[in-house]
């Protein structure tokens, strides 16, 4: 029969459980879903207080959280008229 110390099993279940532990947490990291990216279009910057905060509310005027001022949110969209050539 093996013998072995107290003090050599409790090191060896605290190795055996950190391992399995960072185990686990390397497959949940390799597996986790990789698709909850914040779209950056709901990312807003106040141009005064230069304050970043979350609108999801594509409707104009956007009012800033913490200045409380109204802000016009840029068009994504083109140009419909290409620019003049001189």
């Amino acid at each position: 029969m093996i013998k072995i110390d107290f003090s050599l099993a409790v090191s060896l279940y605290h190795i055996f459980f950190t391992l399995l532990v960072l185990g686990l947490w390397i497959v949940y990291n390799k597996t986790k879903d990789r698709d909850c990216i914040y779209d950056t279009r709901s990312f807003q910057q106040c141009p005064f207080c230069t304050h970043i905060f979350f609108e999801f509310n594509e409707e104009a005027p956007v009012i800033c959280p913490q200045c409380r001022s109204y802000l016009t949110l840029k068009s994504n969209q083109p140009n419909q008229q290409p620019p003049a050539v001189a």
